[in-house]
Parts: C-alpha cells; structure tokens; sequence
C-alpha cells in the first residue's frame, strides 16, 4: 500500500506526457495542413514544401512572384510573354521546368504545358522531376485530388486531360496545343553558342515548331543563361525593337550593377548559393567576355571588349577642330527586310591619327535608299573620301556613285581582311 501514492505520481506523469504529445501531434499536423494551403495558392511555397532542401534567396522570391502573375495573365487570354537571364546553378531550372508547370497544373488541372530545352534527353530528365514531385507524398498533400492517366518518358497527362510534354529544340512538336510554352536554357554549351548554324537552327525551331503549337491566347517563358549577343533572347528583343512582339524582360545579373530594393550595386544575387568570394574567383577562371555573358546577362561587357569605353572621349557643340581630313565610310546591306542586316553609314573626321565621329545612321534600307543616303552624307560633311565595303549592295552603290559624285569626293572599295575581332 506504501507504493501507491509513488505509482499514482507515474501514472498522471505518464498520462500528462501523453496528453502533450497528442497535443504536439495535432499541431504539427495543424501547422502542415496550414502550409499545405499555402503552397496551394503560392509557388515559392510549394517549393519549399515539396522540395526541403531548396535554398531560397530573395531572387527566387521575385522570380516566383514574375510566374504568379504569368499564371493569371495566361488564365485571362492576356497572352504573356516573359524573357528572364539568370546564371548558371542559380535554381532557375527548378522554378521554371520543375515546380512552376507542377504547381500550376495542380491548381488547373486543363492546362497544357510544352516544356522545352537544349535536348531531347535533357528534356525528358525534366520531365521524370515533374514526375518524381507528382508522385512525392507533399505534392499528394497539396493537390489530393489530381491524378495521372497517362505517363511517358516526355509526356505526363492527368485525369482532366491537361498534359506536360517535353521537347528538345533539336526535334519537332506535333500533335499537341499548349496554354503555356516554356524554353529553359536551350543553348547547351559554348562550343554551340559560337556556332552561327546552331543559333540560327534555335531560332528557327522556335519560330516554327514551338510558336505553331501555342494556343489563343497562350503564354511564353523563355528562361535561359545567356551566351551570345544574337542568341534566341537577343533574337527575340531584336525583334522586339523593330516592332515584333512585346516582352517583359526580366535580367538578374550574380553581381548587381546598381543599387535597387533588394541589392547595393556589388551584392551577389543569391549569396546563398554563391557569396561575393566565390562569384570573383569564377570571375578570374571565366573571363571578362565569358563572365558578362553567362553571369551579368550582357554577351558584351558593359566596358567594352576591344574598344574599351574609356578609350572614348566625347565632344560639345562648338567645340570641333579644323580636319585635315574627313571620310564617310559604308556598310551595305543586302535588302531592308525586316530581318535583314542593318545599313552602317559614318562620317569620321580625322586630326593627325586622332578621329571624330560626327555623324552616323543604322538602319534597314534598300539599294535606293542606301544611294541616296550615302550621297547626301558625303556631300553635307564636304567629305574628302567615300570608303564603300566592296560586297551586298556595295559594289552597286560603288559604281553609281562614283558615277554621280563625278570628281567631288573619291569613291573607294574596301575590302576588308579578317572578321570583326581582326579589324578592331
């Protein structure tokens, strides 16, 4: 009997740990249904929750809002457009081609996704995350009521009929209308950036194959690390400025260039990836070029790369000497088509080895336009030379001008040796 007092103290103790722990449960429970919710309804969340170990800096913060709202545009037939450059290893992959097409299709089921990349094979590796995610336990906890019916290597369908297809932008889409159409780095390395053939075989894909599948009102990323001045993103804002199509172009340099809301102009962009030490030693090993391209999102450094901006100095009205001689020089172009190259026209004035830039017009024009703006150039300046490169519309405007002009300026072919990196 002595015992029982000991033995009733064990048992509330026992009872009382009890009770706590099925208090703890609930609200473990309580607190992951509350987050289950909001991966629901936001991306950066669902990432989080289905993905634990996902490092997350205030760049995917704004990244996964740009989708949010991409999301909402293309559920309103608003036709989105977003171009987004961002460095290599920075997690854009895992937004844009894992969990943003996941999220989305959980939310609405009908949606139709063309994910594509630089390969076919890489494109179906995407495609098996996708797969992996849908398949995990979170993903189950978030969307309970999606299901899939049908699962290929590079084609994921769900019971309501909305797909993800994987597609490489070495081979064709056919059969298949998307609601979304994503391109994630479809450049795969340098030895493919430098090849004219290649970029130009990128281009025309997306033109043909991909474009042709969009939907009415379909939306389109393109999210890439860029490598080369005219690759698809310089295409596509090319483009863009001779009145093609309107993008929201987002670029997230690794370094930042100017002070904004979230980083002072030297902060790295997602210093929990790779912290200012690392981005310079990657710096030393890329190089200047290598570096603005792939990590600042400028296939042409800021400071130039041959002719350094320093090298420049600049000049106010009234302020121009007496040249001992100046020249107009010409860069002809085959025809003034949309996509055709642009017509190079300068006048420089020279003192000594020194020269002055005093005027210039780029622009598409055709064989007539490209006369007549030559002529009027050379006889405004009172030029003492006309420097013509002797190829395309050239050799035409060599022989009328020199024709037209008679004895008032010296009409001379060019023909230069080399490519551009030679002659600068």
């Amino acid at each position: 009997m002595g015992c029982q007092p000991v033995a009733g103290t064990f048992a509330k103790a026992t009872l009382s740990a009890l009770i706590r722990e099925a208090a703890g449960r609930r609200a473990q429970k309580a607190e992951r249904a509350k987050k289950a919710t909001q991966a629901r309804e936001h991306l950066l969340d669902f990432i989080e929750y289905t993905k634990a170990d996902y490092v997350v800096d205030p760049f995917h913060h704004t990244v996964c809002a740009i989708f949010e709202q991409f999301l909402a545009d293309v559920l309103a037939d608003k036709r989105p457009r977003v171009i987004l450059s961002a460095p290599p290893q920075h997690g854009k992959s895992q937004i844009v081609s894992r969990s943003f097409p996941t999220w989305a299709q959980g939310k609405h089921p009908l949606l139709r996704f063309v994910c594509a990349s630089y390969a076919a094979t890489w494109a179906d590796s995407l495609s098996s995350d996708r797969l992996r995610i849908i398949n995990g336990d979170s993903f189950r906890e978030v969307f309970p009521d999606y299901q899939l019916a049908k699962k290929r290597a590079e084609y994921l369908e769900n019971q309501r009929g909305g797909f993800m297809l994987a597609a490489g932008v070495d081979c064709g889409i056919t059969g298949r209308s998307s609601d979304i159409g994503i391109i994630d780095d479809p450049i795969k390395g340098y030895k493919e950036a430098v090849s004219e053939a290649t970029r130009e075989s990128i281009y025309n894909w997306y033109r043909t194959d991909f474009y042709s599948r969009l939907q009415k009102g379909a939306g389109v990323i393109v999210m890439m690390t860029r490598w080369h001045e005219a690759d698809l993103i310089g295409r596509l804002l090319d483009e863009m400025k001779n009145g093609g199509e309107e993008w929201q172009v987002y670029n997230f340099p690794a370094v930042a260039e100017t002070n904004d809301a979230d980083r002072k102009i030297g902060d790295p962009l997602a210093p929990g990836r790779f912290d200012t030490r690392s981005l310079e030693a990657i710096k030393k090993v890329q190089g200047t070029y290598a570096w603005n391209a792939l990590y600042q999102g400028r296939p042409a450094p800021a400071e130039g790369l041959m002719l350094k901006r320093d090298y420049w100095r600049y000049y106010g009205e009234g302020e121009l000497p007496e040249f001992d001689l100046i020249v107009v020089s010409l860069d002809a172009a085959f025809k003034s088509t949309a996509d055709s190259d642009h017509v190079a026209l300068h006048v420089w004035g020279f003192i000594g080895p020194r020269g002055y830039l005093l005027a210039r017009t780029c622009e598409r024009m055709g064989y007539t336009a490209t006369k007549e703006a030559t002529k009027h150039m050379a006889r405004k300046w009172h030029a003492h030379g006309l420097l013509i490169e002797d190829k395309a519309n050239g050799s035409a405007v060599i022989e009328e001008l020199t024709r037209s002009l008679g004895g008032e300026v010296a009409v001379i072919p060019i023909e230069p040796a080399g490519g551009k990196i030679a002659r600068a």
